[in-house]
């Protein structure tokens, strides 16, 4: 069995249209006057597209964005079967189910067993 974790980029474009707060409530961020400043990194955005491609690519740690069905996709492509997005705190084996409770407003959790 196989547990992924990424940041659900399908959350975060549909929030990219709406005012910063809806952002600001998946990340967190506070506004700082300046721009929207984020409680993990430190960062400040001054733009929308500032933040996503921050929360895309950090730094050089993230490599591709996901969202369910393209994770699911290369997940069958790779030979897994019964590919599954789960939510927070809940997984097929329970020993893999925790996660940072702070994360499980922006994170894509799936789950897939190979045959």
């Amino acid at each position: 069995m196989l547990r992924i974790v990424v940041p659900d980029a399908g959350a975060y474009l549909r929030a990219f249209g709406r005012p910063w707060q809806a952002l600001a409530d998946m990340r967190p961020l506070d506004w700082t006057g300046n721009g929207w400043r984020d409680r993990r990194l430190g960062w400040v955005y001054q733009t929308k597209m500032q933040f996503i491609n921050a929360i895309f690519r950090q730094r050089t740690e993230h490599k591709y964005a996901y969202d369910g069905e393209t994770l699911i996709l290369v997940m069958r492509e790779a030979g897994f079967a019964d590919v599954v997005v789960q939510q927070f705190g809940v997984s097929i084996d329970p020993k893999m189910a925790p996660d940072s409770y702070d994360r499980r407003t922006e994170s894509l959790y799936v789950e897939a067993i190979k045959k």
